[in-house]
């Protein structure tokens, strides 16, 4: 094996026929053995993956990770419970996919942002201060701006921006909300637009439906239920 560095009690102890490592910390990449190219930075980071090309800084970041390749964690604990299998996700902050497990292309910025469900879903983007936390299943969501899409699970294609934009939306599909509080307290209805400061806000039907609501405006029907 050649060009590798280990710093740290049993850094990289299982290393074999692995090339280009770079693992600083205790127990950082003390699982790989033929991996090659990987940077991990802090104690326990990579501390069970067998892959290539990743990259880990930060306490316990991609500490359970397994197979997974081609993954950026930045920050403690980032990626860090979840037995990650998923290709291709990039996670920065602090227990920013933390629970991330089979999904893949997924990409996280803010602390607990899409930290806190066991991601399976794919091509998932999330911006803010727990944007997208509880994201399960769910594909293809867009969110950005700090708890926005907090509480989805399983809805997919939904793109909102803004502080607390979708909040509550768990199940709700193809929905695009633009602009603070918008759609907030919607749970399970579905393709909706809302675009303005508290846009349908209030909105949220008896049970899952389509709505095909569009408001445009500051408050645009934000007492529609």
């Amino acid at each position: 094996n050649n060009y590798n560095t280990a710093v740290g009690y049993a850094a990289g102890a299982a290393m074999t026929t692995g090339v280009n490592n770079t693992l600083i910390g205790g127990h950082a990449g003390d699982a790989m053995q033929d991996d090659n190219q990987n940077t991990a930075v802090g104690a326990r980071a990579m501390s069970t993956l067998q892959a290539d090309d990743c990259v880990a800084v930060g306490y316990a970041a991609m500490d359970a990770a397994t197979t997974s390749a081609r993954t950026t964690a930045v920050g403690r604990s980032a990626m860090g419970a979840g037995v990650v299998t998923g290709n291709d996700n990039t996670a920065i902050g602090n227990k920013s996919q933390l629970n991330v497990t089979s999904g893949e292309f997924n990409t996280s910025l803010g602390s607990l942002s899409m930290g806190v469900g066991a991601t399976t879903g794919n091509y998932n983007t999330t911006v803010g201060y727990q944007a997208g936390k509880n994201q399960t299943s769910g594909t293809e969501n867009t969110y950005v701006g700090g708890f926005t899409g907090a509480n989805t699970t399983t809805g997919t294609h939904n793109t909102g921006v803004g502080m607390q934009v979708m909040q509550n939306t768990t199940v709700g599909v193809q929905n695009t909300a633009l602009g603070t509080y918008a759609l907030f307290t919607n749970v399970d209805s579905s393709k909706n637009v809302a675009v303005g400061y508290e846009a349908l806000k209030t909105l949220e039907p008896a049970s899952a439906v389509n709505s095909f609501n569009t408001a445009v405006g500051c408050k645009a029907g934000k007492a529609m239920t």
